[in-house]
């Protein structure tokens, strides 16, 4: 038996061997359960297929200085970046919200090699602002999160120093 939920028939079998034989109707389509989960059954091998398909990709901006935009995209929550001592400002991209009924997360991990002046233009309120708008050498997690189309706020979670 495969790893995981088995359907034989009108019965369930466990990965640990315990069935349930009643109150289990097999689907004849594919279902798809939302948020990047699809459901599938498989009618030749009686099994229910459970998949994946949300990707949250790590977007590498790799080294950035100047005016540096930081995208949303369904694809791409976490973006990394290395700074190294060229001042930066930080700008809203592309596919952020528009409408002021959705929200939208994207963590910057931000890797810093040398000092860095920053300018955070894309962020209108802050909560726990990195101080006088610099970054020390180290690795630093920063939140934004969009509230409708026109508030980004800015969440520094903190640093960990090389």
């Amino acid at each position: 038996m495969p790893n995981g939920i088995n359907f034989n028939g009108s019965s369930i079998a466990f990965p640990d061997g315990t069935t349930q034989t009643s109150g289990y109707t097999p689907p004849s389509t594919d279902l798809v359960a939302g948020d990047g989960i699809s459901l599938a059954y498989d009618n030749v091998n009686d099994d229910l297929i459970i998949s994946n398909a949300e990707t949250h990709y790590i977007l590498n901006l790799g080294s950035v200085s100047g005016s540096v935009y930081i995208n949303f995209g369904t694809d791409r929550l976490i973006q990394t970046l290395t700074l190294n001592g060229t001042a930066t400002t930080f700008t809203k991209g592309i596919n952020w919200p528009s409408s002021n009924t959705l929200s939208a997360d994207v963590v910057l991990r931000i890797v810093v090699t040398s000092a860095t002046s920053i300018t955070w233009s894309i962020v209108n309120d802050w909560f726990n602002q990195p101080s006088a708008g610099a970054l020390g050498v180290g690795t630093h997690l920063v939140l934004l999160r969009a509230i409708g189309a026109s508030i980004i706020e800015g969440h520094y979670i903190g640093s960990k120093t090389n």
